[in-house]
């Protein structure tokens, strides 16, 4: 694994290379293209999809996440998702609707997440 992981973290990947290793199914593999900033925009917004909250977490953080990725990883139930992916939207020169809406969601994801009797959130993840 370590010779994808270092070819999946790679800025001179080439695209398609990088577009085949975020199928992989190692979800370390995949982490590692969704930080890559030479992803291709259409890659990320497939893996913003991924079932993996690390992965989803470095495409929301990606600077070249697309903005509609973006959007739907601000919605996302783990807090720190949608707090790089507002972030991210808010770097970006791309004016975004219902800001106020989606940064409620965050925060009120932490809240849920303490509800359900966590006992510490870090980072919008429960911490036992």
């Amino acid at each position: 694994y370590s010779v994808r992981y270092g070819v999946a973290s790679n800025p001179a990947t080439p695209a398609a290379v990088l577009a085949e290793l975020a199928k992989d199914e190692n979800q370390y593999v995949r982490y590692y293209v969704a930080m890559n900033p030479a992803t291709p925009p259409a890659v990320l917004a497939k893996l913003a999809k991924d079932e993996n909250a690390s992965v989803r977490a470095n495409v929301a953080s990606n600077p070249a996440t697309p903005p509609a990725a973006l959007t739907e990883l601000a919605k996302d139930k783990v807090g720190i998702i949608c707090r790089y992916a507002i972030e991210n939207l808010r770097r970006s020169e791309i004016r975004y609707e219902n800001e106020s809406k989606l940064t409620n969601t965050c925060t009120c994801s932490m809240r849920v997440l303490m509800m359900q009797g966590c006992p510490r959130v870090q980072g919008g993840m429960c911490i036992s």
